[in-house]
């Protein structure tokens, strides 16, 4: 079998993709009256573009038409939290404006072409009581609604893998052959993401319409191969991802792949999915030291405005430098595409 030559990308902080020849893609008595109230019943909204009348908004946490900042609750910011309206980072409260290269145009579009509010997350528990995780197989995971994927606005508790009949029994809002199908990021700590007996595998998401992207998700095991065992194929790997030879687990950031040899970068694999991988790494410097180049980071990973080493993340709580965040960093490809990827960043 041929496998494709590595394809590297360069980007804003001198990232380089690595690309991953992959085996295979696959994964798991009387008349009716009619009762009309003296007073017209509260009307729920969608935090969404067009979803109230006039210059009103919809409230995040009641779900209610309000005034634009209008004060709902002693925690509550109207108009900054995930789902809302937004310009630019300034108007969201986790400093996230999802636009259409951030989110994907799929998820754009479905927001009524508008821009919103939005934050990183690894799954649908990260995310606010009404919203859900989706991995963009494109260089991040965001929090969206629901509805914009075509998924059950009543959302569950059931975690990834967990036993469900209907869609509203999972925190996803989808329900894909009786289990509860949601994101993850990390193979090595797949039971904080999972429920009992599923783990952190690659495969093609079982969403609906687009929310099919090639990703990391709750899944039955595969295989046993742990991160860097032989393998000739998928089916080997408990993450189910084998290239070059060797088994990939997912990763959030460079300490879960197990080895200061080894780094968690962001792949490019043959569908031109976008994921994080365990891979060789090319340095050993810690977030937050000092780099001129990628070679000197573990991560592979230099921000060249900062002339730090960062790393991949999926929540802030994975940045551990002083005062960084997890937030978007664009990144070029060869040909002039461009990709949005989540990096830990001041």
């Amino acid at each position: 079998m041929r496998t494709r030559e590595p394809r590297y990308a360069a980007r804003a902080c001198a990232r380089a993709l690595f690309a991953l020849a992959v085996t295979a893609l696959s994964a798991a008595g009387g008349g009716c009256e009619l009762a009309v109230p003296d007073t017209v019943p509260a009307f729920t909204c969608v935090p969404a573009a067009g979803s109230c009348p006039g210059d009103e908004v919809c409230d995040p946490v009641t779900m209610q038409c309000v005034p634009p900042a209008h004060p709902v609750g002693p925690d509550a910011q109207a108009c900054t939290q995930v789902g809302c309206d937004c310009s630019g980072p300034s108007d969201c409260a986790s400093g996230i404006c999802g636009d259409q290269l951030t989110v994907t145009t799929d998820v754009y579009k479905a927001a009524s072409d508008a821009s919103f509010c939005t934050r990183p997350c690894c799954t649908s528990a990260d995310c606010d009581a009404s919203s859900v995780c989706f991995a963009t197989a494109a260089g991040g995971s965001y929090c969206v609604l629901p509805a914009w994927l075509g998924r059950s606005t009543a959302l569950g508790t059931g975690r990834g893998g967990a036993p469900c009949g209907v869609d509203s029994d999972c925190r996803s809002g989808i329900c894909a052959g009786q289990a509860c199908a949601d994101t993850c990021c990390s193979t090595a700590h797949a039971q904080a993401d999972c429920s009992p007996g599923a783990t952190c595998a690659f495969g093609a998401f079982p969403g609906k319409s687009f929310d099919v992207h090639y990703t990391a998700y709750c899944a039955p095991a595969s295989g046993a191969g742990a991160n860097g065992a032989s393998c000739t194929g998928n089916g080997q790997c408990l993450a189910a991802l084998c290239a070059v030879g060797t088994c990939h687990d997912a990763c959030r950031s460079s300490t879960d792949c197990g080895s200061t040899s080894e780094e968690c970068a962001y792949a490019i694999l043959p569908s031109f999915a976008i994921v994080t991988a365990c891979a060789t790494s090319p340095g050993s410097g810690e977030e937050g030291t000092s780099c001129q180049s990628d070679a000197a980071c573990q991560s592979g990973f230099c921000d060249a405005a900062s002339g730090l080493c960062t790393d991949v993340c999926f929540a802030d709580t994975d940045c551990t430098a002083d005062g960084w965040r997890c937030r978007p960093e664009m990144m070029a490809l060869p040909g002039g595409a461009s990709y949005s990827v989540l990096a830990c960043g001041g």
